[in-house]
């Protein structure tokens, strides 16, 4: 219906839809990414518009599990993501912006685009390097390897990694260690960064180059009243009075303070006639 290719992630397995899917099914991560992939070659293939009628509800589930595999409790799963409906026979929210005819020129001409954008800076860079002597030359190829680099990062970044060894300063990075602690600690992760953003994490990057293991660290020590409370977001984080705060301990389980253990009656006695020392008749003191 819409073509015989769809648009997938390069790290899939690694979002936290995923990751909740797999552990309420007991299957791994690419297991889930395999039956996902099918799922939805299948609705592009057989739907134009992400809605398969049925007669009965309970023959959705029995449907999917003979046109793509799994059991019901896989897609069941999947329905709990939010990202299969179940009911009112089988549809498949965002289709439209992912699998539909419309969608995928949308994103074709997006890349296409983004092509020749890179192109088009590309062939800039080369005739002022051109016109430059020799030694200027090496420069500029230098700044056109970095200015690459910098338009595949404003273009392409979409909320995961897609580099190799993300530098530690890198915002993608941040985001990617931001979701981990989302996802074990039940915060909303983010899909991507805007300039406001990326100006903050680097803030906090260059005063604590362990800024994400410090936060993951407050989060696994939170206290009780923290835990409950939904403004300890990725914007609230990377405030800088807001990350003091967080920082400074302010939001640990406070562990109670051991007091020293009484003391015997001899030392009690010893200290006393430290500090009341008694005299006889000569005036000297009795040991």
């Amino acid at each position: 219906m819409a073509g015989d290719w769809i648009p997938v992630r390069i790290w899939l397995h690694k979002e936290p839809e995923v990751l909740e899917i797999s552990q309420a099914t007991g299957r791994s991560v690419f297991e889930v990414r395999g039956l996902l992939e099918a799922f939805w070659g299948w609705m592009s293939e057989v739907t134009s518009d992400g809605h398969i009628m049925s007669a009965k509800c309970q023959h959705d589930v029995i449907m999917l599990v003979s046109a793509v595999g799994a059991d019901e409790v896989f897609w069941r799963a999947v329905e709990q993501v939010g990202w299969l409906q179940l009911g009112d026979g089988i549809g498949m929210p965002r289709f439209e912006k992912w699998l539909s005819k419309g969608g995928k020129r949308r994103l074709m001409n997006a890349q296409y685009k983004r092509l020749e954008r890179l192109k088009d800076r590309k062939e800039t860079s080369r005739r002022e390097a051109s016109a430059c002597p020799k030694n200027v030359s090496k420069v500029s190829a230098q700044l056109l390897t970095r200015e690459e680099k910098r338009i595949d990062d404003d273009d392409e970044y979409t909320g995961t990694p897609t580099q190799r060894g993300a530098k530690r300063d890198d915002p993608r990075a941040s985001v990617d260690a931001w979701n981990r602690i989302a996802a074990k600690h039940g915060r909303p992760t983010i899909q991507g960064l805007n300039q406001d953003r990326r100006a903050k994490v680097r803030a906090r990057l260059k005063e604590r180059p362990d800024f994400w293991a410090r936060v993951l660290e407050e989060f696994d020590n939170l206290n009780a009243w923290a835990r409950g409370q939904a403004f300890l977001t990725f914007d609230w984080v990377i405030c800088p009075t807001n990350a003091a705060k967080l920082l400074d301990g302010n939001f640990r389980e406070k562990s109670a303070v051991s007091s020293p253990p009484p003391e015997s009656e001899a030392e009690l006695e010893a200290r006393w006639r430290e500090t009341h020392p008694s005299y006889d008749i000569n005036g000297k003191v009795i040991p």
